[in-house]
């Protein structure tokens, strides 16, 4: 789900599984680049727009329907 929220450099970082210095690097990046900063914040409000708890019960009760009608 994160690579579907995730545009690397863009709203957040990709980072490798338990590659501490790629994460340990992104952080730095993040800690002494307020534009990016910024940037990667503003960016990072589309979870706002497309992941609310209202969307996620609607299709929660969608899978349920399909399932329960396609028994």
């Amino acid at each position: 789900m994160v690579r579907e929220i995730v545009q690397n450099g863009v709203n957040g970082f990709l980072v490798r599984p338990r590659d501490i210095d790629m994460l340990a690097d992104r952080i730095i990046r993040l800690l002494m680049d307020e534009d990016l900063r910024r940037k990667v914040g503003e960016e990072g409000r589309i979870v706002e727009e497309r992941f609310t708890w209202d969307k996620a019960a609607k299709e929660t009760l969608k899978v349920y329907n399909y399932v329960l009608n396609n028994r």
